[in-house]
């Protein structure tokens, strides 16, 4: 029972310190926030902030990992429904929509990321779970034999064309519907991934450089 409280007690001080996070960033730029002013606004200590966190940025990923440790449940999910059908190219569109979905009821947290001035943290974060779901996605279709190089450049075109169309719908995000941001990233990539994936072409030209 001890233990239960003190993990509920954490859990409490984890949530404050992300809330106080999010709330000073609507303040004053994010590179302008310190360790202390996260610490006095979630009503915390400086030495409980460093029990949970290394650094600020640390905590403004935690904020980016809890969100996506909910959509890789959700993916799983998504991914075994024998209502989809993983290798038609409206599939893309139909998880592209249900991410857009997913991220409507988080919007504060996007704005959050894509304006705190740590771009390149958070980039780096959706390419590492971008390159999660290709292999989750890949892995249920068969396709596991392409060299590491060749996912990492197909990683970087999808985290940067997601990042992209995230600025974008958040601009307008009533014109910007999760439904014509999915038609657009089916139109915009997925002729490639399935040339790419399908066809072998590009997975020859690797191999045949590492020869």
């Amino acid at each position: 029972m001890e233990d239960k409280k003190m993990d509920r007690r954490m859990l409490r001080s984890r949530r404050q310190m992300q809330d106080a996070l999010r709330e000073l960033v609507a303040e004053k730029e994010y590179h302008r926030i310190s360790v202390a002013d996260i610490a006095e606004k979630a009503g915390v200590s400086r030495p409980t902030f460093y029990s949970h966190f290394k650094t600020r940025d640390d905590l403004l990923l935690s904020c980016f990992d809890a969100t996506f440790e909910d959509f890789f449940e959700k993916l799983e999910d998504f991914m075994q429904s024998e209502e989809v059908d993983l290798g038609a190219s409206f599939y893309a569109r139909q998880l592209i929509v249900w991410v857009f979905e997913l991220w409507a009821e988080r919007e504060e947290l996007i704005r959050l990321l894509l304006h705190s001035r740590a771009e390149g943290l958070v980039l780096q974060r959706f390419q590492e779970y971008t390159m999660q779901a290709l292999q989750i996605h890949l892995e249920r279709l068969g396709l596991v034999d392409y060299p590491e190089e060749l996912k990492l450049l197909v990683v970087d075109c999808l985290a940067g064309v997601m990042m992209t169309l995230f600025r974008r719908w958040l601009e307008n995000t009533e014109t910007y519907t999760p439904e014509l941001m999915g038609a657009m990233f089916e139109t915009l990539m997925i002729p490639g991934l399935l040339a790419i994936f399908q066809g072998g072409d590009m997975n020859e030209w690797f191999v045949g450089e590492g020869a």
